[in-house]
């Protein structure tokens, strides 16, 4: 018997390793379709716990104690559980929003972290009124886009080809601007220009990636492109390369206002109402007046990488009362951050007013010195605050060269020296104001 001893030919071979690749493929696509599958479930399963604790919470408590996962949490209405896009437990209020109607009878929550783009469907393109052929800038929506939206849970995702958003040109047909719009969530997942207008509009929830919020007319009044909105939720710059330009929310409200990273320019969020404002980490710069007249119940402080100069002064000009907390992870404040009668710019007394200073950590890596010089009055500054061991830590002094700015301004002087009667860590030198 002859015995035969041939094998695969190389073109066998390549048949089937392209008949295993492309049944790699299709399994892969397979497994992935489930893994969106079960995450799109498991977070389904999550809103509707977050909805039934936020429905419990209500019966006992106001609002505004029941509206965010953090405190859910905290009131034990609400147990630990994982953003399924990103396996995260922590940091969940980046993740969903809590939407409580007005008579607080009611709670709706939107997702609007990482995996958005794969909750939700983005408009189809012919929803837009496009500004060229190219689709990368849209200046508006099409009256079928609107009513799309509508049925779509009024989440509007920006396509990720878009690197311009405008208002609506004079030769497009079947174009409305986006004002006046009353919607859930806004959308936009990387860097684009938005010179379109969102004014007189009511948004839930927005999250803007990265790009800019301006025009290049400095001083114009088309930069204001959220005038005089009502914005529950705003969350800033996720990337490094982030602009806001001069009036952008001028006279809007919101209710919570996080900026992540980037640098926030002259009179870029001026006269605003903000429920509660967070300077991200990894913001780095507060450029002067960025908030004056700005009404902020409370300010948290995350960045320990601000930069100023002398004047730099970001919050100014409200009367309203703010309550500043600075995070653990902060270890140092720019000079002049805060405007008050002491600190102030130009010989012009434009301070903010501030009920209350909290410093989590450790208390006394910062010297009372240290905040006063960030704009703080002595009165604002914690008794707790500094080394008592360390004298220069622990007590502040104040002499001629603290007041020369504001030409030996006295009234302050004479009531830190009252006030240094009953607070032995603050020191007046005797020899300036004594008349």
């Amino acid at each position: 018997m002859k015995k035969n001893d041939k094998g695969f030919t190389l073109i066998e071979l390549l048949a089937v390793i392209v008949v295993l690749a492309i049944i790699m493929v299709i399994a892969t696509m397979a497994v992935n379709r489930q893994i969106k599958k079960a995450r799109k479930g498991a977070n389904e399963i999550n809103k509707e716990v977050i909805v039934k604790a936020a429905k419990t919470c209500l019966v006992e408590n106001a609002q505004e104690d029941c509206d965010t996962i953090e405190e859910l949490q905290e009131k034990g209405y609400l147990e630990d559980f994982e953003d399924p896009w990103t396996g995260e437990s922590e940091n969940l209020d980046d993740s969903y929003t809590i939407t409580i109607n007005e008579d607080g009878t009611n709670a709706k929550v939107i997702y609007f972290g990482e995996g958005i783009t794969e909750e939700n469907e983005t408009p189809p393109e012919e929803y837009f009124s496009w500004c060229n052929n190219e689709h990368t800038c849209t200046d508006g929506l099409t009256s079928d886009g609107k009513e799309w939206l509508q049925k779509h849970d009024d989440i509007l995702i920006i396509p990720g080809n878009v690197t311009t958003i405008k208002d609506c040109q004079a030769s497009s047909s079947d174009c409305t601007d986006f004002s006046g719009i009353n919607i859930e969530a806004l959308v936009v997942t990387k860097n684009v220009n938005i010179s379109a207008h969102f004014k007189n509009s009511t948004i839930n929830t927005i999250r803007i990636d990265g790009g800019k919020l301006t025009d290049e007319t400095f001083g114009s009044n088309t930069n204001y492109k959220f005038y005089n909105s009502k914005i529950k939720k705003m969350i800033l710059a996720n990337a490094s390369d982030f602009t806001i330009g001069q009036y952008t929310f001028r006279d809007s409200s919101i209710d919570y206002f996080e900026i992540k990273s980037g640098s926030v320019g002259w009179q870029a969020l001026q006269n605003i109402k903000i429920g509660t404002l967070v300077i991200g980490e990894n913001v780095t710069k507060l450029s002067g007046n960025a908030f004056t007249g700005s009404d902020i119940n409370t300010l948290i402080i995350k960045s320990n990488n601000l930069k100023s100069n002398s004047k730099d002064q970001a919050f100014r000009s409200s009367q309203n009362g703010t309550n500043v907390i600075i995070e653990s992870n902060v270890t140092k404040l720019p000079e002049k951050l805060f405007a008050n009668t002491v600190t102030s710019y130009g010989n012009f007394v434009r301070e903010i007013k501030i009920d209350n200073v909290e410093i989590r950590g450790d208390k006394t890596r910062f010297s009372k010195k240290d905040l006063y010089n960030a704009g703080l009055r002595w009165d604002n500054i914690p008794e707790d605050i500094g080394d008592p061991n360390d004298e220069e830590s622990f007590n502040l002094y104040l002499s001629e060269s603290d007041f020369a700015e504001s030409g030996r301004y006295c009234g302050p002087v004479k009531k830190a020296r009252e006030y240094a009667k009953t607070h032995s860590w603050l020191k007046v030198d005797e020899s300036i104001c004594v008349n």
